[in-house]
């Protein structure tokens, strides 16, 4: 079996006193995963993080990778971790910075996909940078590199910014 992890993250800067936009236009929260691991054939875990911000004006990510695992203990971020049931489910996992727990945010079924996403502000005196996360995750038997351009998700949590880790 195989858990696929996708990470968009999403960067941008609002000067001191504007509003900020509710996410960058034209930024995507779902891609194909490519390239493909070498081989082809994959068991544990990938992870595709892929990076847009200003520089570029959006236009194409400024930073893409794909590594994979042979488990999930490798796969925690930014507050996000996974852990595989004996159901079998994939279980994932949010913790906040004022938690010493996590707490499960949803539980996938093997061919299910689910999307969280949560963004954070880092405010300095003239500007805030902002950053949206948005990770697809999904359980299943092999690799399908357009497993989140397929349908919809069967868990979509949008976090609102003040809940944010």
């Amino acid at each position: 079996m195989l858990v696929v992890v996708q990470l968009i993250k999403t960067r941008w800067t609002v000067p001191h006193g504007q509003r900020p936009p509710q996410l960058c236009q034209g930024t995507p929260e779902r891609l194909s995963v490519m390239p493909l691991p070498p081989h082809g054939f994959v068991q544990g875990a990938v992870l595709h993080h892929t990076e847009f911000d200003e520089t570029n004006a959006y236009t194409r990510p400024t930073r893409a990778n794909l590594r994979t695992y042979s488990d999930l203990r490798h796969l925690y971020h930014n507050g996000l971790g996974l852990r595989l049931n004996p159901v079998p489910q994939l279980e994932v996992l949010l913790r906040l910075p004022e938690q010493t727990t996590s707490t499960t945010i949803m539980q996938l079924a093997i061919g299910e996909w689910g999307q969280l996403s949560y963004k954070t502000r880092f405010g300095l005196e003239r500007e805030a940078t902002y950053t949206k996360y948005t990770f697809n995750i999904t359980y299943r038997a092999y690799l399908d590199p357009f497993v989140f351009m397929r349908g919809n998700p069967t868990y979509t949590i949008h976090m609102p910014l003040e809940h944010s880790p």
